[in-house]
């Protein structure tokens, strides 16, 4: 992967394209909004999913951690933003209620 003209390693480089942003019309598109707002989108999605569908006791905790995965990693790249943080949580409160009990 190129950015820049310079290989990276990483998946995102953010501190490559902050500098690269672009200024228009007194909007500044930087990769951490950028990416925030899809984060956002595409969770949006995943608890509309997760509230049609009906997970057992093992589904929902796989489910949880991956949830947890996706928090720790999410949140540091977009520096512990808040919205983000609270579609999580509803995130997992929906998984709570579409979850069966545990026998």
């Amino acid at each position: 992967r190129r950015v820049h003209g310079r290989r990276t390693n990483s998946a995102f480089d953010f501190k490559s394209m902050e500098e690269a942003s672009v200024g228009h019309a007194k909007l500044l598109f930087t990769a951490p909004s950028i990416v925030g707002d899809v984060v956002a989108h595409v969770l949006r999605a995943l608890i509309e999913t997760v509230r049609t569908q009906t997970f057992s006791a093992a589904g929902a905790a796989a489910m949880q951690a991956e949830i947890d995965a996706l928090r720790v990693e999410v949140l540091a790249m977009l520096e512990q933003d808040r919205f983000t943080a609270s579609l999580l949580e509803e995130l997992v409160r929906s998984l709570r209620d579409r979850s069966l009990p545990s026998h």
